[in-house]
């Protein structure tokens, strides 16, 4: 019975022969170019919103930096 299952290959008897006689062997057939686009505006927009938060993290750590008094030279503070 275990052996029956993983030799199972999806209901499919013999590989040899022609494709279009099995049909479709994965999911979403058809969809491939939709895919590969949502794929696409999905890495740009993730990068976009990257840098907007990357940006905004610089800015308030530049401003916190910004306040701070810098040591003038001969200034003896620990």
């Amino acid at each position: 019975m275990v052996l029956e299952l993983i030799n199972n290959n999806a209901g499919i008897e013999n590989w040899v022969g022609d494709i279009s006689e099995i049909g479709a062997i994965y999911p979403f057939v058809g969809y491939e170019g939709l895919m590969v686009l949502l794929g696409l505006i999905f890495w740009i927009g993730w990068h976009i919103l990257q840098i907007k938060d990357e940006a905004r993290e610089w800015r308030e750590t530049i401003d916190a930096h910004a306040h701070k008094q810098t040591p003038k030279p001969g200034d003896d503070q620990l």
